[in-house]
């Protein structure tokens, strides 16, 4: 491994590739070898390219958030979508309110909201090794599960076939310890926005730097009241709006039926108009169940 100035570097004999690292106050929180496990041939480049792309939009958040004796061993994107999602909402602002950035470093795993280029917009969660149990990779649906200490369990999905055969070794050589307190806190841990510290489930202002959070009986809440409110509080704007406008164009065609209906007898069957009538309170519950899908994924501050 090469070193400069302000940089990490590693070139590889034989290899006409060399990758470069920013490495801010000399700081190296990188280990090169395990991040670009392969630097020969050009899909092996390919990804170094896209990998070293990631990494340095997610360089700065890193180097602020990362302990002084932390390491990171790897990182790729990872789809944060949740099972409701997936049944519901498979649609393009769902992708597009699901991109992430998963972190792997020698105490934990870190997972960033980004956006579609990579760049962080908030800190999801975290998961400390100590608290994995154990872990199932499924290639072909591209997705990684982590089974918790406390019976909880969270899953990555649509990740590269590669970056999953890479992170099987890499877990495949950690030891889980599991002599901590079975706890909801002690596992999958929201984090602050603002100080990067740990936050108590059910806290939605952190004790450090007094940084408030939305928190997700409001957003369940304002769903109940009015279908994409609760995504617009949670600040899925566009969403939100889309599904609100959806939902208001829905209920005025329903009451025009119902007006032609009175109107005319026997030009609507009832059971029509009370099926129509089921369909809409279906999606209202569809669009509770997603919003608080998105409400647990971490913390969305007040102001950001």
């Amino acid at each position: 491994m090469g070193e400069e100035v302000g940089e990490q570097s590693v070139v590889e004999e034989g290899a006409d590739s060399e990758v470069l690292v920013p490495s801010a106050e000399g700081r190296q929180i990188y280990d090169l070898e395990s991040i670009f496990p392969q630097r020969k041939g050009f899909r092996a480049r390919r990804r170094n390219k896209s990998k070293l792309r990631l990494v340095e939009r997610v360089d700065a958040l890193l180097f602020q958030m990362l302990g002084p004796d932390e390491r990171v061993l790897f990182l790729c994107k990872a789809t944060g979508m949740e099972r409701w999602e997936m049944f519901f909402e498979v649609n393009y602002f769902a992708w597009r309110y699901n991109y992430g950035t998963l972190v792997l470093t020698n105490s934990r795993i870190i997972s960033i909201e980004t956006t579609s280029t990579g760049n962080p917009k908030y800190i999801r969660r975290q998961v400390k090794l100590a608290n994995i149990i154990r872990f199932d990779i499924r290639r072909f649906f591209q997705t990684l599960t982590l089974y918790l200490a406390d019976n909880e369990k969270t899953t990555f999905r649509w990740m590269n076939p590669h970056d999953l055969d890479h992170l099987k070794n890499l877990l495949g050589e950690v030891s889980f310890q599991q002599d901590i307190p079975i706890s909801k806190e002690h596992c999958y841990q929201s984090l602050c926005y603002s100080c990067y510290k740990p936050m108590t489930e059910g806290l939605y202002v952190c004790p450090n730097c007094q940084t408030e959070y939305r928190t997700p009986k409001k957003a369940i809440l304002r769903s109940l009241i009015l279908p994409g409110w609760g995504k617009i509080y949670l600040k899925r704007t566009a969403y939100g709006l889309l599904e609100l406008l959806g939902f208001l164009v829905v209920v005025l065609i329903f009451l025009i039926l119902i007006m032609v209906a009175v109107s005319t007898p026997g030009v609507i069957p009832a059971k029509f108009l009370i099926f129509f009538f089921l369909a809409i309170m279906m999606h209202r519950l569809m669009d509770v169940l997603v919003t608080r899908a998105m409400a647990r994924k971490g913390l969305v501050p007040v102001k950001a």
